[in-house]
């Protein structure tokens, strides 16, 4: 799910980027104007034109996206993604969509530009399926090997692979437990995972009342995002030579595996 408050639309630019982010049949949620403008709420320096507009040219760039509207009440309206493009494929040229992105990886988003291009779905044989595949339901997701590894989408990344690192950060996390006796007193809630892989250190925190930042290092070759994002888990790309764009002291507890060797040449 992707929810947006009060953000600017040119030519519908920023929702193609959130077609990219969303997971096929995806919801996007989007709050307060120019949804619903006619309501009592009046945005500062927006007229009823400014606002009609904008509005409308949100409505058919959903459109031209294929989306369905499933909720619309008071200044809240919910968009899914489709499942497929199979759905639209028909349509696409009578809606004058964007056209279908031609780059070979649309997880490539570190210092990369926004196209006006609609992110290629993997593909299906049946207008039912579910591009790229099924997940689990939360929290089963969390152990359920990835649709990108179970399709053996990225080189390298095997189930056994994907089973053994899971299981090996379930033993570390224990062992954590054992020395930092207050992650079971609510005393950590902020989390980041520095170099988190498939992302089972945060898998493994679940027990815990924490939520974990899971970062991928950009300059590594094995793209792990996608799959810490198919765990139900959150993440973004980082490179440490750079500063994290939050505020200083927002993390209670910054976990570091592997960190500093990635950067040794640097």
């Amino acid at each position: 799910m992707f929810h947006g408050l009060l953000m600017l639309i040119p030519d519908g630019l920023y929702m193609l980027e959130i077609d990219r982010l969303l997971r096929p049949s995806g919801y996007w949620v989007m709050s307060r104007p120019p949804i619903s403008w006619k309501s009592p709420y009046k945005g500062p320096n927006k007229t009823i034109e400014n606002l009609d507009g904008q509005q409308l040219a949100m409505e058919d760039t959903a459109n031209k996206l294929c989306w369905e509207k499933v909720s619309d009440k008071g200044t809240v309206s919910v968009w899914r993604k489709p499942i497929n493009h199979l759905h639209c494929a028909q349509e696409a040229e009578f809606l004058r969509s964007p056209p279908l992105c031609t780059e070979d990886d649309p997880d490539s988003a570190w210092y990369v530009n926004i196209s006006m291009c609609r992110t290629r779905l993997p593909r299906v044989e049946l207008v039912g399926d579910i591009a790229g595949g099924p997940v689990e339901k939360w929290p089963q997701r969390l152990a359920a090997v990835p649709p990108r590894i179970a399709n053996r989408e990225i080189k390298g990344m095997s189930i056994q692979a994907y089973k053994h690192d899971f299981s090996i950060w379930k033993r570390r996390v224990e062992l954590y437990g054992t020395y930092l006796k207050d992650l079971s007193h609510r005393s950590y809630r902020n989390v980041m995972d520095m170099n988190a892989g498939f992302g089972s250190f945060a898998a493994a925190m679940l027990k815990y009342p924490v939520w974990v930042m899971n970062v991928v290092p950009a300059n590594i070759t094995d793209n792990t995002l996608g799959i810490i994002y198919e765990r139900g888990l959150i993440g973004t790309y980082m490179d440490w030579c750079e500063a994290f764009s939050t505020y200083p002291r927002t993390y209670d507890l910054i976990h570091a595996n592997g960190v500093f060797s990635l950067y040794i040449d640097k």
